[in-house]
């Protein structure tokens, strides 16, 4: 026993003297393979952007217009909705406002060659798009109980922050948080309806309860309500790279070359899915924000109404153009690998 002990004691000395001994050496290389790193990268997304160009070009158009368009419309139009309390032009505002943000994260995300994180992302931006046109189409109501819902969450989470705070070494919540945020959704709940105010809490799709005349509505339910069902596929296609499955771990947006290599980082190939996708619900939340009927008859807003009507159009245009461009590009790449497997092919049966 002893001597084991002793050999335990010898071999941590010498990893100790070890990691001393290398730790600046490891220390040196790791900046130099950094700077290295960096270089191949950048040379790599230089290539990609070549590749991809009119694609990529396209796709960052569609989000300035979108944004400005969208922001001017926001500016313009917030004074009257708040006069109304328009509830659906503020979900949809925010919505917007979301969708620029995750557009922008999906163009960097394309243009550094990640293109499952670029679906993954696109996947949200489906959800946004899903759920503007269900409260557009249901009105300010379902606005209200959408954004409401926030605080049936925050106590979800509360309670999450409570349960493992002294695990996490955090500072603990007020005493009078959770308190606080029961009253508020026991508030929620008996607000909008006495038999889906037991069960609103279950799901994040719990706000729709009522509208769906359903206990326990799903994100798919929202889809088949506003006639997006038929995105599904690419929706399911998306949450391969989220999830930690099995289908997940071999799931290769980007493999088109030799199935028996592990993808360990960025591609220039599988734009076209995340690329297209994300075109489509960020054109989808920006015209139902441009678009909101009500506002048609203010004489203020008739020379801003015109415009954005001109930028709808534009926006169609250009985002169709951008998918047949990412198309485009992607027949392109898998003509150009299928060649060079015919010549790889040719090559060794001529060794052979």
């Amino acid at each position: 026993m002893e001597e084991q002990i002793d050999a335990e004691q010898d071999l941590q000395q010498i990893l100790q003297h070890e990691k001393a001994r290398n730790l600046e050496q490891i220390r040196r290389d790791m900046l130099q393979g950094l700077a290295e790193e960096r270089a191949k990268q950048d040379a790599f997304e230089q290539r990609l952007y070549q590749r991809w160009k009119k694609a990529l070009d396209l796709f960052e158009t569609v989000l300035i217009l979108g944004r400005q368009v969208g922001a001017e419309y926001n500016q313009q139009v917030r004074p009257y909705a708040a006069t109304k309390r328009d509830l659906v032009f503020e979900v949809l505002a925010r919505n917007h406002a979301r969708a620029c943000q995750l557009t922008s994260a999906i163009l960097a995300l394309l243009k550094s060659g990640n293109a499952e994180d670029a679906l993954a992302r696109a996947r949200t931006l489906h959800e946004l798009h899903v759920i503007a046109r269900f409260i557009s189409a249901r009105g300010n109501k379902v606005a209200e109980q959408y954004l409401l819902y926030g605080t049936v969450q925050s106590l979800k989470a509360a309670k999450e922050y409570a349960e493992h705070q002294v695990q996490l070494g955090l500072e603990p919540l007020d005493p009078e948080a959770i308190p606080t945020l029961e009253k508020r959704v026991e508030q929620y709940r008996t607000k909008f309806s006495e038999e889906f105010g037991k069960v609103v809490h279950r799901g994040h799709c719990g706000w729709a309860a009522e509208a769906l005349n359903k206990r326990h509505p799903t994100f798919e339910d929202l889809e088949e309500a506003v006639g997006l069902a038929f995105m599904r596929p690419y929706y399911q296609m998306a949450s391969y790279p989220i999830h930690s499955n099995a289908h997940g771990l071999s799931f290769d947006l980007g493999g088109i070359g030799d199935k028996n290599v592990l993808p360990a980082g960025p591609s220039n190939a599988g734009l076209a899915d995340p690329g297209s996708m994300a075109l489509t619900s960020f054109l989808g939340c920006t015209v139902l924000l441009l678009l909101c009927q009500q506002y048609a008859d203010e004489p203020d807003l008739r020379v801003l109404l015109v415009k954005v009507l001109v930028a709808r159009d534009a926006l169609q245009e250009f985002v169709d153009e951008a998918r047949q461009a990412f198309l485009a590009s992607h027949q392109q790449l898998v003509k150009e690998e299928l060649l060079i497997h015919a010549a790889e092919k040719k090559q060794q049966s001529s060794k052979g």
